[in-house]
C-alpha cells in the first residue's frame, strides 16, 4: 500500500527454514507437520500480495534492507530503528 510513498521504510524480514520450523514447533506444538503448515502461509500472503498489490512479494527489489532474524529480534529492531533515525537526520 506504501510502496509508492517517500516517507516509508519498506523490510523484508526473513528466517532460515530451519529457524522457521523451530519457531511453529513452539507456538503451535500441535502442528504435525510445521514444514507444510510454513509453505501454506507463503502461498496465502504470496496469493494476497500478488492478488492486491500486483506484486510478487519476495522480489528484494521491493524493499529498501532485507534482515535475517538470525540475528535476533531485538537487533532487528535496533537495525530498522537506527535506520530510520539516520534517515531522519539526513532530511533535517
Amino acid at each position: 500500500m506504501l510502496q509508492d510513498r517517500a516517507d516509508t521504510l519498506h523490510v523484508f524480514i526473513y528466517a532460515p527454514q530451519c529457524e522457521r520450523i523451530a519457531r511453529v514447533r513452539q507456538r503451535v506444538p500441535a502442528e504435525n507437520n510445521p514444514e507444510e503448515l510454513i509453505r501454506s502461509m507463503d502461498r496465502q500472503r504470496s496469493e494476497y500480495i500478488r492478488i492486491y498489490f500486483g506484486c510478487n512479494w519476495s522480489d528484494p527489489h521491493l524493499y529498501h534492507m532485507l534482515i535475517s532474524s538470525e540475528v535476533g529480534e531485538d537487533e532487528v529492531a535496533s537495525i530498522i530503528i537506527e535506520t530510520i533515525e539516520g534517515s531522519e537526520n539526513r532530511r533535517a
